[in-house]
């Protein structure tokens, strides 16, 4: 009897452990269970190797990506070719926001498709989120300077998306002129960053006289007909440099000069579409 006692004894112990672990298990597993996060994640410029470490772990726990960049998924593909992807153009965010009235009088139909994508695109995210999944928008550089997809966390501010910085085509070119670009003349210390479309819609002069530095995203522009606008309000010494694949160490390239000389410099060759202009005194301040 007593044995029997100790065998049913040891029974009940081994059902009920096993009853607890299960308990243990499915409230773990229901923790996670409903829950997403949106990101939109700084990739870096360049090279593979300038993404942020913080990046890096975002995209490793995410169940979806959104790239649009074909040169990201080509520099990242050992990270991203085991993830579900949500296909998307990269230019769909130019359709987002309140200038779509007056780009859709271009192109009517075109724009109208166009518009229709990106809500199949809102409508996706949303519905990855409902599932509990985890969602990584990848853009390139830093999405907080002149990154076009930062506009998402507009639109899903209601799920409160998280932001990864990464670091910008500038902060790389800097790193390649190896200057402080607010260690200019004795009366200014400041930087000015700006883009090629905003000289070309304005005008340069609109951007100030005074003797800050100035960083041009270039996106593109006519460098003969930038070097013109800079050259309405300053001297022809003024120093320039051009930044051509900042972030490239296999690749990038200074072109020095001024105002007066840079085009001479930079003669018949063929510039990529983003290089980084600067102007300023800070390219020849030497601490001694």
């Amino acid at each position: 009897m007593f044995k029997k006692n100790i065998i049913l004894g040891c029974i009940t112990f081994v059902i009920l452990s096993l009853f607890v672990s299960v308990q243990v298990f499915c409230q773990e597993s229901s923790k996670g269970k409903g829950k997403s996060q949106l990101y939109l994640v700084g990739m870096g410029p360049g090279d593979a190797d300038l993404i942020s470490v913080r990046g890096l772990e975002t995209i490793k726990k995410a169940d979806l990506i959104v790239c649009p960049s074909k040169g990201l998924r080509k520099k990242f593909d050992t990270l991203l070719k085991k993830k579900e992807m949500l296909e998307v153009s990269h230019g769909l965010w130019g359709y987002y926001g309140d200038h779509y009235p007056e780009l859709q009088r271009g192109k009517p139909e075109e724009h109208k498709i166009k518009q229709a994508d990106l809500s199949d695109f809102i409508n996706k995210v949303r519905q990855a989120v409902k599932k509990g999944k985890t969602i990584a928008v990848l853009e390139s550089g830093d999405p907080f300077i002149y990154g076009p997809w930062n506009w998402v966390l507009e639109e899903f501010k209601d799920l409160n998306p998280v932001a990864i910085p990464g670091i910008s085509c500038f902060n790389a070119a800097n790193a390649a002129l190896q200057k402080d670009v607010c260690r200019g003349g004795r009366d200014f210390h400041a930087a000015i960053l700006t883009s090629g479309y905003g000289i070309r819609k304005w005008g340069y002069e609109k951007l100030g006289m005074h003797n800050a530095t100035r960083v041009i995203f270039t996106m593109g522009s006519e460098l003969e007909d930038l070097i013109k606008k800079l050259s309405i309000n300053h001297s022809p010494k003024t120093p320039v440099a051009i930044v051509v694949h900042a972030g490239y160490m296999d690749k990038e390239k200074i072109i020095r000069g001024n105002l007066g000389t840079i085009l001479e410099k930079v003669g018949e060759e063929n510039l990529t579409f983003e290089y980084m202009v600067y102007m300023g005194d800070f390219l020849t301040h030497r601490w001694k």
